[in-house]
């Protein structure tokens, strides 16, 4: 017989607990989680309740209970079922990090061995077409969705972290209700209504080798010029970095700097910009623009890849964002 849904709700050591009676004296009080939510699966209105709030589930004995006739026809021997409470403990975010144009999942490899150490779990992904995916390239809508079907998958609080262009798919990205804040690394920012393009339209421009950066193919795809993108990207990182990033780049379709942009999840939930004070692919000034639409603004003595040069300190500041969160 399946255990029986008691379904009330009381504050366990300060936490809420929903109660379930198993009524059978052979339980033992240190029954494991796993086997326990094994026994959940077998009626779903409390499964539900477990799912249904971003916890995790720790499962310990309440109280014994008076013998009663069982509600599946069987008895409890005399001995009485034993009541077990699931104490709901908060669950930390997990930092979901999205990479910028031209880049992949691999650029955030060094930052995560960093959040690793903190014991901050991340997990980075490929837009589509991007590093290791197989996928089509896609436009700006079609890069938030693919970031929406990971959170929604995952199904658990999120941090999200946006590396420029990246900033634009996080804020595009229907993410409620699991995410918590944004992060924005020298990133955009957009209104509903404001394509990338728009947004950058009126703030400084770059200058220097990141101003003649892209190349334009006949199909409407840009690309990143190798001969160019140290410079541009990485010119504080070690140069056998730079170079392993450069390799590694990516086309990006132009029409993802042309979509408006049709959602703005900075209005919903609280974000942290971080300025990268030397970066040469978006300019201080602009970067201070982009700024002003975030909740809490930070800085790293950094060029546009931090991720790749300072590591352990962007990090910390990621910590810290989820700390908050």
């Amino acid at each position: 017989a399946s255990p029986r849904a008691v379904g009330r709700h009381e504050q366990v050591d300060g936490g809420d607990a929903t109660f379930i009676e198993l009524p059978f004296p052979s339980v033992a009080e240190d029954l494991a989680v796993a086997e326990a939510l094994d026994r959940l699966d077998e009626f779903g209105p409390t499964k539900q309740v477990w799912w249904d709030t971003e916890v995790s589930v720790t499962l310990r004995p309440q109280r014994e209970v008076e013998s009663e006739p069982s509600t599946h026809g069987c008895s409890t021997q005399g001995r009485g079922g034993r009541r077990y409470a699931a104490a709901m403990e908060p669950q930390p975010p997990l930092v979901l990090l999205v990479h910028g144009a031209f880049h992949g999942a691999w650029c955030w490899a060094g930052l995560q061995a960093e959040l690793d150490r903190l014991g901050v779990a991340s997990l980075a992904v490929d837009l589509p077409g991007h590093g290791a995916s197989c996928a089509p390239l896609r436009d700006l809508h079609g890069d938030a969705d693919a970031v929406a079907e990971v959170v929604a998958h995952l199904a658990r609080p999120v941090v999200l972290v946006g590396h420029s262009y990246g900033g634009a798919v996080i804020s595009q990205a229907d993410t409620a209700p699991y995410v918590r804040r944004l992060v924005y690394l020298a990133a955009l920012v957009p209104d509903i209504g404001q394509s990338p393009a728009d947004q950058m339209a009126g703030m400084p421009r770059a200058t220097g080798p990141a101003a003649k950066l892209f190349l334009r193919r006949a199909d409407g795809v840009l690309e990143a010029d190798p001969a160019l993108a140290t410079a541009a990207f990485y010119h504080r990182c070690e140069p056998a970095a730079a170079r392993s990033a450069v390799a590694r780049l990516s086309p990006q379709r132009a029409a993802t700097m042309k979509q408006p942009a049709t959602r703005a999840m900075w209005q919903q939930v609280p974000s942290t910009y971080i300025r990268c004070l030397v970066d040469q692919a978006v300019p201080l000034a602009a970067q201070d623009q982009l700024a002003t639409r975030c909740t809490e603004v930070v800085s790293i003595d950094a060029d546009h890849s931090p991720f790749l040069g300072q590591p352990a300190e962007l990090a910390a500041i990621v910590a810290r964002a989820v700390a908050a969160a």
